[in-house]
Order: structure tokens, then sequence, then C-alpha cells
């Protein structure tokens, strides 16, 4: 095993991180909950897998590319002096943008894929990963609401096809 890697808990794991809008971590845990037993690491396992065996990336499904955890902006504020004076002063915020980190601990063999599939692309892992989970979650596993307004959608697509 690469020493750059931190080995995870389970033999032949280890741990890669991405980042995700924080909705779609919590829908991510919601998934894994009520389809893999509560076990983010099995549903991990499966949804990389699922992702090589399709091969996605090469029928152009698009990179999504990962958004940093925050954000500095300039603001300025307006001080008063002792003297009565005002004054504008940039000031440096971080802001959260609502992205999360997550570790995920995946088996080594996948992780060679992962880092060699971004390696070919041009890509980094974690955007190879962000990408496996976006299509995992809303296309694959789409949120209910998601499913419904897709199905409404056909339907209506149908009957004015059928009018037509």
């Amino acid at each position: 095993m690469s020493k750059r890697f931190k080995a995870g808990k389970r033999a032949g794991y280890v741990d890669i991180t991405t980042r995700v809008p924080s909705p779609a971590l919590r829908y991510l845990k919601e998934l894994a909950l009520k389809s893999y037993g509560g076990m983010l690491t099995d549903m991990y396992k499966i949804m990389i897998e699922e992702w090589f065996q399709r091969e996605l990336w090469a029928k152009g499904f698009p990179w999504r590319k990962t958004q940093a955890l925050s954000r500095r902006e300039v603001v300025e504020e307006i001080r008063e002096h002792p003297d009565g004076t005002k004054m504008v002063v940039p000031i440096t915020v971080t802001r959260a943008t609502g992205w999360v980190q997550v570790n995920m601990r995946i088996p080594e063999a996948l992780n060679e894929r992962v880092r060699g599939l971004a390696f070919q692309y041009g890509e980094s892992p974690s955007t190879v990963l962000y990408t496996i989970i976006f299509w995992w979650t809303w296309w694959k596993n789409p949120p209910p609401e998601v499913a419904a307004k897709r199905a409404r959608e056909r339907e209506e697509k149908r009957n004015a096809r059928a009018t037509a």
C-alpha cells in the first residue's frame, strides 16, 4: 500500500477524500441507512464498482467539479473614529459554501482505479468521486420528489405527443 494514503480500519481499505454539498451527504446517509444497513463503506464500494462497470465517463457523463468548503470575501465596513470622522475599511471574512468534506473508505483496488481514471482524464480524484456521488444520488437513486417530477414530465411529453 502506498504511504500517501491513510490505511483504513478495515484491512485492504484506504480513506480517500472528496467534497459534496451538505444536502447530498445527508441523502447519501439516508440511502445507506435504507438500503445498506447504514454502512456507507458498503454503499461506496457498490456505487464505485457500478460506475466503473457502466463506464459513464466514456459515454459523455460530465465531470462534476467540487467546491471549496469556505471562501473569502472582502466586505466594507464603516468605522467611526473618536473624533467623529467615518472611514470605510475593507475586511476579509470567511464564509461557508455549504459543501462538506467526505472521507470515503474504499478498497485499495478501487482507490487505484479512481486515481488512474482521474489521471487519465486530467481530473482530481475528488472530482471523480463527486461525479460518482452526483450520478448515484441524482440519476441512479434520485430523491422521491425528483423522481416524481421526472415521471410527471415524461407523462406530459407522452400526452403532448399523443395529441399532436
